[in-house]
C-alpha cells in the first residue's frame, strides 16, 4: 500500500527522502493512534473502565503516588478535569487519596486493589496482542522499534511540555 505521501510524490515539488518518510510517519502514526484508542476503549470499557481512567490508572502504576496536580501534568489535562476524574475514581474505588507529607493542601493519589486489577486484566488482554503481531520480528527489529516509538513519544512529550519550540 502506498502511503499519501508517496501517492502524491508526483504532484508536489520533489521532497528529500526524509521529509517523505516523515509525511508517511505521520500517516502510518495518525491511524494507528486512532485505530488504538477506539480499539482501546471497546476494551477498556470490558473491563469497567474508561479509557481516561486507564491512561490515569497506568501513570499512577508507573510513577507510585502522586499528587492530581502531576497526574494533571502527565494527562496534558487541565487540573479541574483531573479533578472530576479523580473525584469518579474514588468513587468507584479505582484509587484512593492519603495525605501528602509535604504538602497539606494536596493529596497523594494510590491505585486501590480494584484499580491494580482492572488495569492488569486490560493491559494483559494488550501485551497478548502485542506478542501475536511482534513474533514474526527478529529481536533486533523488536528492539528498533520499540527505540523508534520511544523516541517519537519523547518528542511529543517535550513538546507538549513546552520545551520544544
Amino acid at each position: 500500500m502506498l502511503t499519501r505521501a508517496r501517492r502524491f510524490r508526483s504532484a508536489r515539488p520533489p521532497l528529500d527522502d526524509v521529509e517523505v518518510d516523515a509525511s508517511d510517519v505521520y500517516d502510518v502514526m495518525t491511524e494507528l493512534l486512532r485505530i488504538y484508542q477506539f480499539r482501546d476503549r471497546d476494551r477498556v470499557a470490558s473491563h469497567g473502565l474508561t479509557v481516561t481512567q486507564a491512561y490515569a490508572l497506568d501513570i499512577i502504576l508507573r510513577r507510585g503516588d502522586l499528587a492530581a496536580k502531576e497526574l494533571a501534568q502527565e494527562l496534558a489535562l487541565e487540573k479541574s478535569t483531573v479533578s472530576r476524574l479523580v473525584d469518579g475514581m474514588v468513587a468507584n474505588d479505582l484509587v484512593e487519596r492519603s495525605g501528602h507529607p509535604r504538602d497539606a493542601r494536596s493529596a497523594l493519589l494510590r491505585a486501590t486493589p480494584l484499580g491494580r486489577r482492572l488495569y492488569s486484566a486490560f493491559r494483559r488482554d494488550i501485551v497478548r496482542e502485542n506478542v501475536d503481531v511482534l513474533r514474526g520480528l527478529a529481536p533486533s527489529q523488536r528492539t528498533t522499534l520499540i527505540e523508534t516509538l520511544r523516541r517519537f513519544t519523547d518528542a511529543a512529550r517535550r513538546r507538549i511540555r513546552g520545551a520544544d519550540p
